[in-house]
């Protein structure tokens, strides 16, 4: 697998494409991920994680992936936030569509290696995490894993709520807001609260098969991948009524409506992997023992026909 080094030293792997890199869960949505998973850390990978962090919860670091993709030194990165799939073919395929491991599913398998690379100078294990943190979210934001032909949904425009915008960024932002605002009354804690007692009361035995990988890892990008690209089928790309979203959209409480649950397991399910990712990684005795993965084999492929 290609190194892609936070910035720092060398830079492995230049990462360039003709594609426009797609925006992301907006920040509250980032946020609500990584505060869900700093509720499910264990106490000792907690500890590890604020260390690493310099005293900064998930939450906090959340969207510093998004604030320096950009930034010299950092524009190589902006590939390593989502994926291109073929138009309508509705799965994922990591050998077609995450060419020299520039997407979202290589971010994920490299970071997670670099993580518990002891070699590794500690700003570098800071930024793995960081990455890990955000890429997290990213995975799950359903148009993260969307079409090549019109990038994620930002080349579809129109209208939510009586406001122009992109399908892309309906879902980045105004869906998780209008979620906490109509039934948290836009307490954002307290919706990131629902979630965690979810996840521990009714939801606990899909929270269990959310944690698992079928390859016996904590790793599996390309089933988060192929969730995710099923839902942008589904429900992103298609209305409430079964129809195909195309340019000039008014979409509102409806296509909310019908994507409230989605909303809700989404970012559960990142919540819940991404904690389980770091209760692994940054447990005491793995920190010491671990070494990078050699990722160069036995890459996973989870396509749906």
């Amino acid at each position: 697998m290609r190194t892609f080094v936070c910035g720092l030293v060398l830079v492995l792997a230049v990462c360039s494409s003709s594609t426009v890199a797609a925006p992301m869960w907006g920040a509250v949505g980032h946020e609500v991920v990584a505060s869900v998973a700093q509720a499910l850390l264990t106490s000792s990978a907690a500890s590890a994680a604020s260390d690493i962090l310099n005293g900064q919860t998930l939450s906090d670091v959340s969207s510093w992936a998004d604030s320096v993709k950009r930034s010299p030194g950092y524009e190589w990165s902006g590939v390593l936030h989502y994926i291109n799939t073929p138009d309508w073919k509705c799965n994922f395929q990591y050998s077609r569509d995450c060419g020299d491991d520039a997407c979202v599913a290589g971010a994920l398998l490299n970071y997670t290696a670099r993580l518990v690379d002891d070699s590794l100078p500690d700003k570098q294990i800071e930024e793995a995490l960081k990455f890990l943190v955000h890429f997290a979210g990213d995975i799950h934001q359903p148009l993260h894993v969307g079409f090549t032909g019109d990038e994620g949904g930002n080349d579809i425009t129109g209208q939510f709520e009586g406001k122009s915008t992109n399908l892309h960024s309906v879902w980045d932002t105004p869906l998780v807001q209008m979620r906490i605002d109509n039934d948290f009354s836009g307490d954002q804690d307290s919706y990131t609260n629902y979630l965690v007692s979810e996840i521990g009361g009714d939801w606990s035995s899909n929270a269990t098969a959310w944690a698992k990988c079928p390859t016996n890892t904590t790793v599996c990008p390309n089933t988060w991948a192929t969730e995710s690209v099923e839902l942008a089928c589904s429900n992103a790309y298609t209305d409430q009524d079964g129809n195909q979203i195309q340019d000039d959209f008014d979409l509102g409480d409806d296509y909310y409506n019908f994507n409230q649950d989605v909303i809700d397991m989404q970012l559960a399910r990142g919540g819940v992997r991404l904690a389980n990712m770091l209760n692994d990684a940054l447990s005491s005795s793995r920190r010491r023992r671990s070494q990078p993965a050699d990722l160069t084999t036995n890459v996973p492929t989870v396509a749906i026909a």
